[in-house]
Protein backbone atom coordinates (compact mmCIF):
# COMPACT_ATOMS: atom_id res chain seq x y z
CA UNK A 1 0.00 0.00 0.00
CA UNK A 2 2.77 2.43 0.92
CA UNK A 3 4.73 1.54 -2.23
CA UNK A 4 1.70 2.25 -4.41
CA UNK A 5 1.16 5.60 -2.70
CA UNK A 6 4.86 6.48 -3.07
CA UNK A 7 4.79 5.59 -6.78
CA UNK A 8 1.64 7.67 -7.26
CA UNK A 9 3.22 10.67 -5.52
CA UNK A 10 6.39 10.30 -7.55
CA UNK A 11 4.49 10.17 -10.84
CA UNK A 12 2.45 13.26 -9.82
CA UNK A 13 5.69 15.13 -9.03
CA UNK A 14 7.14 14.14 -12.39
CA UNK A 15 4.04 15.36 -14.22
CA UNK A 16 4.08 18.67 -12.34
CA UNK A 17 7.79 19.13 -13.08
CA UNK A 18 7.14 18.43 -16.78
CA UNK A 19 4.49 21.10 -16.79
CA UNK A 20 6.85 23.63 -15.26
CA UNK A 21 9.65 22.73 -17.66
CA UNK A 22 7.73 23.73 -20.76
CA UNK A 23 8.44 27.16 -22.16
CA UNK A 24 6.40 29.19 -24.60
CA UNK A 25 8.33 31.06 -27.24
CA UNK A 26 6.91 33.56 -29.70
CA UNK A 27 8.45 33.03 -33.15
CA UNK A 28 7.15 35.04 -36.06
CA UNK A 29 3.89 35.84 -34.28
CA UNK A 30 3.15 32.17 -33.45
CA UNK A 31 3.53 30.72 -29.97
CA UNK A 32 5.64 27.57 -29.84
CA UNK A 33 5.74 25.39 -26.74
CA UNK A 34 9.19 23.95 -26.12
CA UNK A 35 9.48 20.96 -23.82
CA UNK A 36 12.83 21.02 -22.01
CA UNK A 37 12.52 17.32 -21.16
CA UNK A 38 12.41 16.46 -24.85
CA UNK A 39 9.18 14.50 -24.53
CA UNK A 40 7.98 13.83 -28.10
CA UNK A 41 4.41 13.39 -26.94
CA UNK A 42 4.16 16.91 -25.58
CA UNK A 43 2.13 19.59 -27.31
CA UNK A 44 5.30 21.63 -27.89
CA UNK A 45 6.70 19.03 -30.26
CA UNK A 46 3.41 18.93 -32.16
CA UNK A 47 3.32 22.71 -32.55
CA UNK A 48 6.98 22.85 -33.57
CA UNK A 49 6.53 20.09 -36.15
CA UNK A 50 3.49 21.82 -37.65
CA UNK A 51 5.48 25.05 -37.85
CA UNK A 52 8.29 23.24 -39.64
CA UNK A 53 5.78 21.82 -42.12
CA UNK A 54 4.53 25.34 -42.82
CA UNK A 55 8.08 26.56 -43.35
CA UNK A 56 8.86 23.66 -45.72
CA UNK A 57 5.67 24.23 -47.68
CA UNK A 58 7.10 27.55 -48.83
CA UNK A 59 10.06 25.93 -50.63
CA UNK A 60 8.85 27.09 -54.05
CA UNK A 61 9.60 30.73 -53.34
CA UNK A 62 13.14 31.73 -54.25
CA UNK A 63 15.41 34.25 -52.61
CA UNK A 64 17.53 36.55 -54.74
CA UNK A 65 17.61 37.42 -58.42
CA UNK A 66 17.20 35.11 -61.36
CA UNK A 67 19.95 34.71 -63.93
CA UNK A 68 18.19 37.05 -66.36
CA UNK A 69 17.86 39.73 -63.69
CA UNK A 70 21.56 39.37 -62.79
CA UNK A 71 22.68 39.60 -66.41
CA UNK A 72 21.11 43.08 -66.62
CA UNK A 73 23.68 44.28 -64.08
CA UNK A 74 26.65 42.18 -65.25
CA UNK A 75 27.73 44.61 -67.98
CA UNK A 76 27.27 47.87 -66.10
CA UNK A 77 30.52 49.84 -65.75
CA UNK A 78 30.30 49.98 -61.94
CA UNK A 79 30.14 46.19 -61.56
CA UNK A 80 32.83 45.59 -64.20
CA UNK A 81 35.17 47.99 -62.39
CA UNK A 82 34.34 46.46 -59.00
CA UNK A 83 35.01 42.93 -60.28
CA UNK A 84 38.36 43.99 -61.75
CA UNK A 85 39.41 45.78 -58.55
CA UNK A 86 38.47 42.79 -56.38
CA UNK A 87 40.23 40.36 -58.74
CA UNK A 88 43.44 42.44 -58.76
CA UNK A 89 43.26 42.96 -54.98
CA UNK A 90 42.96 39.23 -54.38
CA UNK A 91 46.07 38.42 -56.40
CA UNK A 92 48.10 41.31 -54.97
CA UNK A 93 47.30 40.21 -51.42
CA UNK A 94 47.96 36.55 -52.24
CA UNK A 95 51.39 37.26 -53.78
CA UNK A 96 52.34 39.61 -50.93
CA UNK A 97 51.50 36.94 -48.34
CA UNK A 98 53.58 34.41 -50.29
CA UNK A 99 56.55 36.81 -50.46
CA UNK A 100 56.21 37.60 -46.73
CA UNK A 101 56.22 33.89 -45.86
CA UNK A 102 59.33 33.31 -47.96
CA UNK A 103 60.96 36.36 -46.36
CA UNK A 104 60.25 35.06 -42.87
CA UNK A 105 61.83 31.72 -43.69
CA UNK A 106 64.93 33.32 -45.24
CA UNK A 107 65.40 35.87 -42.44
CA UNK A 108 64.79 33.46 -39.56
CA UNK A 109 67.89 32.45 -37.63
CA UNK A 110 69.06 28.92 -38.19
CA UNK A 111 69.18 26.28 -35.54
CA UNK A 112 72.01 26.66 -33.08
CA UNK A 113 74.62 23.90 -33.13
CA UNK A 114 74.87 22.34 -29.72
CA UNK A 115 78.46 21.57 -28.87
CA UNK A 116 79.25 18.30 -27.21
CA UNK A 117 79.52 18.43 -23.43
CA UNK A 118 82.98 18.12 -21.87
CA UNK A 119 81.99 14.91 -20.05
CA UNK A 120 81.39 13.02 -23.27
CA UNK A 121 84.72 14.20 -24.72
CA UNK A 122 86.83 12.76 -21.90
CA UNK A 123 87.93 9.20 -22.24
CA UNK A 124 88.38 6.80 -19.41
CA UNK A 125 88.47 8.97 -16.27
CA UNK A 126 85.70 11.00 -14.74
CA UNK A 127 82.26 9.78 -13.88
CA UNK A 128 81.00 9.04 -17.37
CA UNK A 129 79.03 6.05 -18.40
CA UNK A 130 81.94 4.37 -20.16
CA UNK A 131 82.66 0.88 -19.06
CA UNK A 132 86.29 0.09 -18.90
Amino acid sequence: MKKEQALKNQSERMESSKQTEQQTTNVGGADINIDINGDPDSSGAQVASSTMKNMNADEGSRVGLTKDELMKYANEPFWIRLRNILFASFWIIWVSILIAAIGYVVQSPGCKVVSASPVSQTSGGGGGSSSG
